[in-house]
């Protein structure tokens, strides 16, 4: 079977760029049969236009309508059954998002869509575009609970056409925890992560002031911020944001208890600091409270990790069963409660961790390919007839 997919793509550094990439490694890996193909969305308005991999067979300009269009005719005239669309306003174009109808005008075949956001109370033209993939396509996939409610209710969602598959996560390597532990120098250490493209609204110097708290009763925690800047959020109140979270440490006095190593670390080099810590914290800004799917947080719950979190829509949905602790939105203290009490009651961290790891092995990537696997049949069979 060969699938084709509508995204962002590496070397392009955006979240769905990365999630497609994963997603398509392990449809490949788990289906030997299957092969995937990338319709790669380009943004030459930013300056974003690259020297893609091979299994890129066609490249889109987000910046320019017509592109949209022609990439419609592309899949339409192709031997490809249909067409698995992965949705987020920011990486398609025009006056709002709109140009997404001329692809779909001139696709004339099945698709389906991944939403990686389905926002409460949407605008006028989040509903309209979200309405109208729905009521055009075979299947609509969310990556949430919440958000499948939300699908049905505020988009007048069919419910046999929604479908919630989780964001897919690797299988860690839990066995190893000891020797990454070592190979990391933390045998000593409490260590807690955030990680992932890093931006203000994460709001990450809010818990880089919880560690200035933590670190005076604990002097053996470290907090560890792993990833690079969004590319479109490189600067923040004038300044190169990474350097400004290290003045921010240096501000708070909580120094060298924050690690910033400001370098893109590969999935396996990610799972070792992972599966190694003793938790991850999702700080998030007030701004960020509809967000309604985290890979941050599915990763860390796949990896079996407790996390501490502000309460933003996914957090509730994930930890409300015990994985995890909720905390005040942009409250520093809070957050270095919630860290002591993870660091000193260790039977409460080890029964998150449980809670966590059971939810989270939902999330691996064997599970989430195959409830794919279902719906690429059903398309397959379809187009067939």
């Amino acid at each position: 079977m060969e699938i084709v997919i509508l995204s962002s793509y590496p070397p392009r550094e955006c979240g769905i760029a990365t999630y497609t990439y994963n997603f398509a490694r392990n449809m490949e890996a788990i289906f030997p049969r299957v092969k995937v193909k990338i319709i790669a969305i380009n943004d030459s308005r930013n300056g974003e236009i690259y020297t893609y991999p091979e299994e890129v067979i066609w490249c889109m300009d987000q910046a320019n309508a017509a592109d949209f269009a022609k990439t419609g005719e592309f899949v339409h005239s192709s031997s490809y059954p249909f067409l698995h669309i992965q949705h987020e306003f920011g990486i398609y174009g025009g006056i709002n998002n709109y140009s997404i109808f001329r692809l779909i005008e001139k696709l004339k075949k099945p698709f389906l869509v991944t939403l990686h956001s389905t926002c409460p109370r949407p605008q006028k033209w989040e509903k309209e575009i979200i309405s109208y993939l729905h009521q055009e396509n075979k299947f609509t996939v969310v990556q949430s609970k919440t958000a499948e409610r939300i699908m049905i209710k505020e988009y007048n969602g069919i419910p046999e056409k929604v479908r919630y598959i989780p964001h897919g996560v690797p299988i860690p390597p839990l066995q190893k925890r000891a020797s990454f532990r070592k190979k990391w120098q933390w045998e000593d250490k409490i260590i807690a992560l955030s990680f992932g493209l890093l931006k203000a609204e994460k709001a990450l110097e809010t818990m880089i002031e919880a560690t200035s708290i933590v670190k005076r009763r604990y002097p053996h925690f470290y907090y560890y911020i792993l990833g690079k800047p969004h590319p479109r959020h490189k600067t923040y109140k004038g300044k190169f944001y990474l350097d400004y979270l290290k003045e921010w440490a240096k501000k708070t006095e909580a120094g060298s208890n924050v690690i910033i190593p400001g370098e893109y670390l590969d999935e396996e080099t990610l799972l070792s600091f992972l599966t190694a810590s003793d938790m991850v914290i999702t700080p998030y800004a007030q701004s960020a409270e509809k967000q309604i799917v985290s890979g941050v947080l599915s990763y860390a719950l796949g990896c079996g990790k407790a996390v501490i979190s502000t309460p933003y829509l996914h957090a509730r949905e994930l930890l409300s069963g015990g994985a995890g602790i909720l905390v005040d939105f942009n409250s520093p203290s809070s957050l270095a409660e919630a860290v002591i009490r993870l660091i000193e009651e260790k039977n409460l961290r080890e029964s998150m961790e449980e809670k966590a790891l059971l939810l989270g092995k939902e999330f691996w990537w064997p599970k989430v390919s195959k409830k794919y696997m279902e719906l690429y049949k059903c398309l397959g069979k379809e187009n067939s007839l």
